[in-house]
């Protein structure tokens, strides 16, 4: 992705499933004490999207925080 106006400058997403997390967590002896899932609270400028975006946004969580503890 190219998230502002410099085509040379990228970020990198990855999304992978729940179970990718925790199986590796499991695997150092770790468990998860604390999810929260987190929600981006930006709204898009206004355009034929704006609406989309912004449900998609509420509905689809961006962030994921895991506390893992040692076993």
């Amino acid at each position: 992705m190219h998230p502002g106006d410099k085509p040379w400058e990228k970020t990198v997403s990855f999304h992978r499933p729940l179970q990718f997390y925790f199986k590796a967590l499991n695997k150092n002896n770790l468990l998860v004490s604390r999810l929260e899932e987190w929600n981006s609270h930006r709204t898009s400028e206004a355009g034929p999207k704006k609406e989309a975006e912004d449900t998609a946004r509420r509905e689809f969580p961006l962030f994921l925080f895991l506390e893992p503890v040692k076993t």
